[in-house]
């Protein structure tokens, strides 16, 4: 029987803002991977990185760079609102999480406070 729910993980990394975000949604990924589609979206641009994490995740979805309030409608695109989203990021505030709940998605929050 194969996977039928997916995990939205949404996480970047980059020099300027560490990798922890990505390597603690990889772990994570790694655990939940054998029960369900591991999806990473990310605007990381390292390939090295991206390669070495394809081994975690069904897909990686890469982000231009534009406002974090309109990339909700996107990574949100053709997915069933039963699908959870895992935020991995400090960018994810308040106005993101409502326009996720809007849409009737269910996520997770985390970021190191």
């Amino acid at each position: 029987m194969g996977k039928e729910k997916k995990i939205i993980f949404r996480a970047d990394g980059s020099s300027k803002i560490g990798l922890g975000h990505l390597i603690r949604s990889s772990a994570l990924a790694d655990v939940l991977k054998e029960e369900y589609t591991c999806i990473l979206v990310t605007r990381c641009k390292i390939p090295s990185l991206l390669q070495t994490l394809k081994s975690t995740f069904t897909e990686i979805i890469q982000l231009p760079e534009n406002d974090y309030q309109t990339e909700t409608q996107t990574i949100t695109k053709g997915l069933s609102n039963s699908e959870l989203i895992i935020l991995d990021g400090y960018f994810f505030d308040e106005a993101y999480q409502k326009n996720l709940a809007d849409l009737g998605f269910s996520f997770i929050c985390t970021d190191n406070l």
